[in-house]
């Protein structure tokens, strides 16, 4: 929800709405929504391309079951609601999270989707589109009898069924058709392309607030019928999660998510005794099908050919190195035909250009890299070693209510209807401080965690050409807020928007519209350039090559921080963690400004594709 500025009626500094969360231009970092716009539209184009394809549906005939009534917690842990069910590796509805650890994804509807228009069983792929699913489940004890016969017909056509224990034995609101729905499903359970599978830790009600139930063989009974997931994990894990799309000429894509956990809020024992797995996941994910892989990346949009991975058993075998809370995005081009790629590596990374791959090294040494046509490298490295950028010159604008409140005013008149609409408007103090290397303000003396605002920096730095192929800047683990960076006068990620909805349009000026800015001053509506991207603001590490040259380099930033250290400190929030009962939903004190400025030099080795 978008939160004004001014308002109608007495609110209080920065404006509408006292939920901090809620995006408006009363906050700092306003300034880059575009870039935010440009990730999200990337992942939104992802996600929206072609078809879903998800490899099982639950048939949900009884809606008030599972999360949304607390079934997963029975009071004992009662933060263990909401949206937590997820990172406390609990299941939802369907209890098992054996599926999702190994890759299938899954989707819960009522038996009347099968009937809607659009809906049908390919008898080619033996799959219910649009979707793509591979298999139905049944795990509830209501099914109507519709439904039932559905998918007995369905299954009599090759669609793979699953029976969790006595699932579908009533249907529902007592409508007399007990026996039909048996009779049915009888049926149903004779055939060669159904199996029932067994909950090994069984409860009285699977679907009352009893912990239990957590482990069953459905995928066990599913994998026997041939149903496998569109994307498998090498290994089982509890972190990774993924969605898969396919477009009309065969082509995936895949949305992959490492989501961490709360494991120790956990009701399951298992799962509060693993090892913790830490913040990071690698792993391999293997795509059904050949495939030629590329990596989107959702913060500047450049597509990437990637060159190691290998097909293998009717697969395509990627690595995936991903940090928690963070996002993987990945194309899958319909292979026609083998191109040579890396098998093996011990690169940081590798990429495809044509004819040839390309391997990358951040640290001296010997690198070892095998290709699929059975050549075999194993190449020296010489990388000069990371540093920082030094000699930085900061100024911090400091943001602070006005002591006068709703000192600017604003008067709209729709038709008979005027409004008064108010604000206070903000203090910006301006704070210059000169620091050897870059930190966060709360360890700068003269600006504290005390404040929120916007931070300019400015500093310049040596880059040796002839000593590397080209560098990262590293700014860190992670940045709170936003910021835009420009190298040698050139925005680093994205480049100005030619969209029409996103270019610059100054809307006012002389005999154009204006705009009371509050104290009776009409100003115009000015436009301002908008990017297709930037720097990641969850791993701000980005590759600047095509910004550097040889000799003298400057770089400048603009950082722009939350509202919360600030309204903290003036007592407006009470300083809290897990907000709503919502993890991670805390309100504390951040760390503000980029963490570092680290130049991080890479060399590169090519090795020919031809035989």
């Amino acid at each position: 929800m978008w939160a004004a500025e001014f308002a109608y009626g007495d609110f209080n500094w920065p404006g509408w709405s006292r939920n901090f969360f809620h995006p408006g231009t009363r906050h700092p970092s306003a300034r880059d929504y575009d870039e935010y716009n440009a990730h999200l539209g990337r992942v939104q184009r992802l996600m929206q391309t072609g078809k879903a394809r998800s490899d099982v549906g639950f048939i949900h005939n009884n809606w008030n079951q599972g999360m949304a009534f607390r079934a997963e917690n029975n009071g004992s842990n009662p933060v263990v609601s909401q949206m937590n069910w997820q990172q406390a590796h609990l299941g939802v509805y369907y209890r098992s999270t054996e599926l999702q650890d190994n890759g299938y994804t899954y989707d819960y509807f009522s038996p009347a989707f099968l009937f809607d228009d659009g809906v049908s069983f390919d008898h080619r792929t033996r799959t219910i589109e649009p979707a793509g699913y591979r298999a139905i489940v049944l795990y509830q004890d209501w099914l109507d009898v519709a439904g039932a016969k559905k998918l007995l017909d369905w299954a009599r056509k090759g669609l793979k069924v699953g029976i969790l224990g006595n699932a579908a034995s009533r249907t529902p609101f007592n409508d007399g058709k007990d026996a039909e729905l048996k009779k049915t499903v009888d049926a149903l359970k004779k055939l060669h392309t159904v199996r029932t599978a067994t909950v090994f830790d069984p409860i009285d009600d699977y679907f009352s607030a009893t912990p239990g139930g957590y482990h069953d063989n459905v995928m066990a009974k599913l994998q026997e019928l041939g149903v496998y997931p569109y994307v498998a994990y090498a290994k089982e894990n509890q972190q990774l999660l993924t969605q898969t799309r396919q477009d009309e000429d065969g082509n995936r894509y895949v949305y992959n998510y490492d989501n961490g956990s709360y494991r120790d809020q956990s009701l399951r024992p298992e799962v509060v005794s693993a090892p913790n797995p830490g913040t990071n996941i690698k792993t391999d994910i293997k795509m059904d099908g050949e495939f030629i892989p590329y990596a989107i990346d959702a913060w500047t949009g450049e597509v990437t050919q990637l060159a190691h991975y290998t097909w293998s058993q009717g697969r395509t075998v990627v690595p995936i190195d991903l940090d928690y809370n963070n996002i993987a995005l990945l194309a899958f081009e319909k292979a026609k035909h083998a191109q040579v790629h890396i098998v093996s590596t011990d690169a940081d990374s590798a990429y495809a250009v044509p004819d040839a791959v390309v391997v990358r090294a951040i640290a001296s040494g010997k690198v070892t890299t095998k290709l699929s046509n059975g050549k075999q490298y194993r190449s020296s490295v010489t990388v000069p070693a990371a540093y920082d950028i030094t000699g930085w010159e900061l100024t911090v604008e400091s943001w602070r209510p006005n002591t006068t409140e709703r000192d600017l005013v604003r008067t709209g008149t729709i038709g008979e209807l005027t409004t008064v609409n108010r604000l206070t408007s903000t203090v910006k103090t301006p704070i210059s401080v000169q620091l050897d290397t870059l930190t966060t303000w709360n360890n700068i003396p003269t600006v504290g965690r005390a404040l929120s605002g916007t931070g300019h920096y400015e500093a310049s730095f040596t880059w040796d050409a002839r000593k590397a192929d080209g560098a990262y800047l590293d700014f860190g683990d992670q940045l709170n807020e936003t910021m835009k960076v420009w190298i040698n006068g050139k925005k680093v990620g994205g480049r100005v928007s030619t969209n029409p909805t996103k270019a610059k349009k100054d809307v006012g000026g002389v005999g154009k519209p204006t705009i009371d800015d509050g104290t009776g001053r009409q100003v115009p509506l000015v436009g301002k350039d908008e990017y297709t991207g930037g720097v990641s603001l969850t791993k701000p590490v980005v590759d600047v090559s095509p910004y550097l040259r040889h000799g003298a380099n400057r770089i400048v930033i603009d950082y722009s921080s939350t509202l919360q250290n600030l309204q903290l400190d003036r007592g407006v929030l009470p300083e809290q963690v897990t907000l709503r009962n919502w993890w991670e939903n805390d309100q504390v004190y951040l760390e503000y400004g980029p963490k570092q400025a680290k130049i991080v030099p890479f060399v590169e080795v090519k090795y020919s594709g031809r035989r």
